[in-house]
């Protein structure tokens, strides 16, 4: 990791703090958190709520703050000027996204610590996959879109399709948690000898693992195709 990046990413996280919408959206997500657990009784309910489905929200909300730096002030556009490779800006603006989602999304979990223990962390990290499509389809909407008005309706669309769709997604649904046999894998495998993964929930996670990196792949093709010299 170059001093360069570090110090962009410094700079960008103390932009974050100092944004008013940096700390709306740090607030609503801890509102909204305190309100599910307030909802719901059931650990799966409420780690499904939290990780799967407010989760994708927050990454969304992020990566396209993240994008909007430069994006829509039309500053990538001097950017596309300068000597380096298209695709690393892309690319370091996706990691700062998914450290200012990590962030939000850890301090949730400690939040919620006295409700799910450590399982919390067990079930952020299974819900990582999932975080990146979203990410990655901001990136996408916003390289197309060349605003990132057109990540973040790209995101919104996913999240509504997921939880206008219930069951009718079936394995490929993103917001899987929930489900006992997989809530009980997220929290106990490695700890307990009898509990296994099943081979759809593989699936499923794999899936969303790989369509986020073609996304990525696609964002960062068009968007060198779009900006060349």
């Amino acid at each position: 990791m170059s001093a360069g990046w570090r110090y962009r990413c410094r700079l960008r996280l103390v932009l974050w703090l100092r944004s008013p919408f940096g700390w709306a959206v740090l607030l609503v997500g801890w509102g909204a958190a305190e309100l599910l657990r307030r909802s719901f009784q059931r650990g799966p309910e409420l780690a499904g709520a939290i990780y799967e489905q407010e989760g994708m929200l927050l990454a969304a909300l992020t990566m396209s703050w993240v994008f909007s730096l430069d994006f829509d002030s039309r500053f990538v556009t001097l950017l596309g000027t300068y000597p380096i490779r298209r695709w690393s800006l892309l690319l370091e603006r996706g990691l700062l996204g998914s450290v200012l989602m990590l962030l939000i999304m850890s301090s949730l979990t400690l939040l919620l610590y006295p409700d799910l223990g450590v399982n919390g962390w067990r079930f952020l990290a299974f819900c990582l996959p999932v975080s990146f499509f979203v990410g990655a389809a901001v990136a996408a909407g916003t390289v197309v879109a060349g605003h990132s008005l057109g990540g973040l309706l790209a995101a919104l669309a996913f999240w509504s399709l997921a939880m206008a769709s219930g069951d009718a997604l079936g394995p490929y649904s993103p917001t899987i948690l929930p489900f006992p046999n997989v809530v009980q894998a997220a929290a106990y495998w490695g700890v307990r000898p009898d509990v296994e993964w099943e081979l759809w929930v593989l699936r499923n996670r794999l899936l969303y693992l790989a369509g986020g990196l073609m996304l990525w792949g696609a964002s960062a093709a068009w968007f060198t195709w779009r900006n060349r010299d």
